[in-house]
């Protein structure tokens, strides 16, 4: 089949849709996998104490998002010595908007709305990327992509205040909606995803390939280039709001450079990284997640590239994941983070495609220990502000 759409290969008979039994399947993994979490933070309150319901919402960017919720954005800048300071102005509106839209239910907090969202919109990006695999691999690799996506280290952002559940979900709906020839919806939900994380930006290069592609073989007309259009319409709506918001068009890059640190260092920080690690394979634990994670990218966009060079795999999919990839490469602060790799959710398509059942057994079980371990080690401080 011609790259650029998301039907199935032509060796294989139409994908029926998903029975009740793959929903069962595909919540099952995903609630083990929370339980394993969870399992982590309650060995963390019982050994170290201090943690609590609240606490665990606040956990790193939580605290901010649910600052967000709370008081909205400022309308100007925060600035320490000329400079500007860490604010919420740095996070997207999509998520605490839909935050705030649960804890205006009567009786829920704040604090259990954002987990609520979390945990919700991680089962339907969960749920999303096996009706996506599904389609493309057959229902077998679906299973095989899902747990693989379930039990990456990264998801455990699933389980705490933050927005890459919704940003995913997003995604991978836009990708089905491309498939059936959608443009508009499309480009609604990647607009939305847009306005949820900045990584999301990709979507509207994935959105124009896929309409240029489907334009160019006569399978749709020039109204398919509302998809990227719609799909930059989240991240240009920020952009101007926060200019009419703050009087200072580029608020969000400053807060985020000058605030955060967090900039394009064109690989430099990574280049160290895997440097330092040839040097001190186990002296540094932050080195190995970022050399490790380096590597599953790389044996996954191999495994994807030589999918899509086959006509098994879209384009529009792999421009999306090179892309994620290579943003979550490239920032001198969160390089290469096990959150940044879920959002590339092609990847375990791929490879849930690509790898046998023995070897996808063995990877959800390391990454089921590992999501009952990190819990501890990203409780260390407890309200610490790294980024998992």
């Amino acid at each position: 089949m011609a790259t650029g759409t998301l039907e199935r290969r032509q060796d294989e008979r139409p994908a029926a849709a998903p029975a009740a039994g793959a929903g069962r399947f595909v919540a099952v993994g995903y609630l083990l996998s929370r339980l394993c979490v969870l399992a982590g933070f309650v060995a963390v309150a019982v050994f170290r104490g201090g943690m609590s319901l609240d606490r665990l919402a606040r956990l790193w960017d939580g605290g901010w998002y649910l600052n967000l919720v709370a008081h909205g954005y400022p309308h100007s800048v925060p600035e320490v010595a000329g400079r500007a300071a860490p604010s919420t102005l740095a996070f997207f509106p999509a998520f605490p908007l839909a935050v705030r839209l649960v804890s205006a239910v009567p009786g829920v907090s704040d604090a259990v709305a954002g987990l609520f969202v979390s945990l919700a919109s991680g089962g339907a990006a969960a749920w999303l990327v096996y009706v996506l695999a599904r389609r493309l691999a057959g229902p077998a690799a679906a299973r095989r992509a899902t747990l693989l996506f379930s039990f990456f280290p990264g998801s455990i952002v699933f389980s705490l205040v933050y927005a890459e559940g919704l940003m995913i979900a997003l995604a991978a709906g836009c990708f089905l909606a491309l498939g059936r020839r959608r443009w508009v919806l499309g480009g609604v939900l990647a607009g939305l995803a847009t306005a949820t994380r900045p990584n999301a930006a990709v979507l509207v290069l994935a959105c124009g390939w896929a309409a240029v592609a489907a334009i160019r073989r006569g399978q749709a007309k020039r109204r398919a280039l509302a998809a990227p259009v719609l799909a930059a319409a989240g991240l240009s709506g920020f952009a101007v709001f926060q200019w009419l918001w703050t009087g200072e068009a580029g608020a969000w890059l400053r807060v985020e450079q000058q605030g955060w640190n967090q900039r394009v260092d064109f690989g430099r920080v990574l280049f160290n990284e895997v440097l330092w690690f040839l040097k001190s394979p186990f002296g540094n634990v932050e080195r190995v997640i970022v050399v490790v994670g380096l590597a599953f990218a790389a044996a996954g966009l191999v495994v994807l590239v030589g999918l899509v060079r086959r006509g098994w795999i879209p384009g529009a999919l792999a421009v999306y994941t090179v892309g994620i990839v290579v943003l979550g490469s490239v920032y001198r602060v969160d390089v290469l983070r096990p959150r940044a790799l879920l959002a590339a959710f092609p990847l375990f398509i791929a490879l849930g495609d690509r790898l046998s059942r023995r070897t996808v057994a063995v990877l959800v079980a390391m990454g089921a220990v590992a999501l009952v371990v990190l819990p501890w080690y990203y409780s260390l401080p407890v309200l610490s502000s790294s980024a998992p």
